[in-house]
C-alpha cells in the first residue's frame, strides 16, 4: 500500500508541473537512457501553511523572512511528504506539495540552532542533526524534540536503522563516526584506521540495503564503506577534476541496483558509480535550467526517484532512474 501511495505521489508531481517539450535524459541519445528529469519544486513559490489568523496577518503585512525558504541543504522523502533543512530557517521543513505549502517544525524551547542533515527509519521517525548545539533531534510526526544531547561536538551526517537498533552519526568536529542505540547511548566510536588515512572532515552518510554504510570522507576525497557494526571494508575516490574524482563531495544515495550517487558541490553535478566505485554516469552541469545545478548538497532516493537539494537555485530537482533494462 505504501508503495502504491508513493507512486501516486510521484505521478502527481510529474503531472502538476509545466510540460517540457523535450524529454531530458542521461546519457543523451544515441546511448540508452538511464536517468530522466521528472520535475522541479521552486521553493520561492511555496507559502507557509498558516492558521486563519496567520493568513490574515500575512495578507496585511506580507510574508516575513522566516516564512520564505532559502538555500535547501538536506532532504528526505517518505510516502507522502518531502522534508528538508534550509540554511535560513532553524527548523525541520515539511513540504505539502498538493497545496504548494510548507510547514515549519521547531522544538518548543527553540533549542534548534543550525540544522544540517536529516534521515528517517523504517518506523517513520525522522532524525535531525544540529551542528552548532551538538544535539540530535527526533520528529515523531507531531513534535520535534531533543534526543541525544551528549558525546557530540559537531554532528553532521546521520543514518538510522531501526531493525539494528543503531543510529550512525558523523561527528565532523571530532573526525569520527559515532554509533548510538535507540536509547541515545553511545556504543561505538570509529576514528582510527590501521591501513588507511584517518577521517579528515567526514560529512554525509548513507545506509544501504546490503548491510553497509557509506561515508563521505570529504577532505580525503573518498567514499568509505563500513558494515553495520562499524567495521571498515573499503574505499574509493580521489581528488581531481575529471569524472570519477571529487572536488567538494556532499550527499550520498543508493538506488535499487546498488549504484552509488555522489553530489559534488563544486562540479555542480551528480556522479554515479557502480558498487566497486567505477564511474558510470555524470548528471548535470552548472546552470539554472532543468537538469542543471548550482552548488547542490543533499540527495535522497525513494523507490528509484531522486530528490536533489539544488541549493543556490533554491529548488528541489526530481529525477527518475530508469533501470538497467528500461
Amino acid at each position: 500500500m505504501k508503495k502504491l501511495l508513493f507512486y501516486i505521489f510521484v505521478i502527481f508531481i510529474a503531472t502538476s508541473s509545466v510540460a517540457y517539450q523535450e524529454r531530458l535524459v542521461w546519457p543523451s541519445a544515441p546511448d540508452q537512457a538511464r536517468m530522466e528529469f521528472v520535475d522541479q519544486i521552486d521553493l520561492n513559490k511555496l507559502k507557509v501553511k498558516s492558521s486563519l489568523f496567520g493568513k490574515i496577518k500575512r495578507f496585511i503585512g506580507g510574508a516575513s523572512e522566516s516564512e520564505q525558504l532559502s538555500l535547501p541543504f538536506d532532504i528526505i522523502v517518505n510516502d507522502k511528504n518531502i522534508f528538508l533543512t534550509c540554511q535560513n530557517i532553524p527548523a525541520l521543513i515539511q513540504i505539502i506539495r498538493k497545496d504548494n505549502e510548507f510547514r515549519i517544525h521547531t522544538p518548543k524551547d527553540n533549542s534548534l540552532l543550525y540544522p544540517i542533515a536529516i534521515c528517517d527509519d523504517s518506523n517513520g521517525t525522522i532524525f535531525l542533526t544540529d551542528s552548532k548545539s551538538g544535539i540530535i533531534f527526533k520528529f515523531d510526526g507531531t513534535n520535534l524534540t531533543a534526543f541525544i544531547e551528549n558525546n557530540l561536538v559537531r554532528p553532521t551526517g546521520i543514518a538510522a536503522i531501526y531493525e539494528q537498533n543503531k543510529i550512525y552519526i558523523i561527528d565532523t568536529g571530532e573526525h569520527s563516526l559515532k554509533v548510538f542505540d535507540y536509547d541515545g547511548k553511545l556504543i561505538k566510536t570509529v576514528s582510527q584506521f590501521e591501513s588507511e588515512e584517518n577521517f579528515h572532515y567526514p560529512t554525509f552518510i548513507e545506509a544501504t540495503a546490503n548491510n553497509e554504510i557509506l561515508i563521505n570522507d570529504a577532505l580525503n576525497y573518498e567514499i568509505r564503506r563500513f558494515d553495520y557494526d562499524g567495521n571498515y571494508l573499503s574505499s574509493f575516490g580521489k581528488e581531481g577534476d575529471a569524472p570519477g574524482t571529487f572536488s567538494r563531495p556532499k550527499g550520498i544515495a543508493v538506488d535499487s541496483d546498488g549504484h552509488i550517487y555522489i553530489v559534488d558541490n563544486m562540479f555542480d553535478n551528480i556522479q554515479v558509480f557502480d558498487k566497486n566505485g567505477r564511474i558510470l554516469l555524470v548528471i548535470g552541469s552548472r546552470g539554472q535550467n532543468p537538469g542543471q545545478f548550482w552548488s547542490p548538497v543533499g540527495i535522497c532516493i525513494k523507490q528509484d526517484t531522486l530528490f536533489i537539494a539544488d541549493t543556490f537555485n533554491n529548488r528541489i530537482q526530481i529525477l527518475h532512474y530508469l533501470g538497467e533494462n528500461n
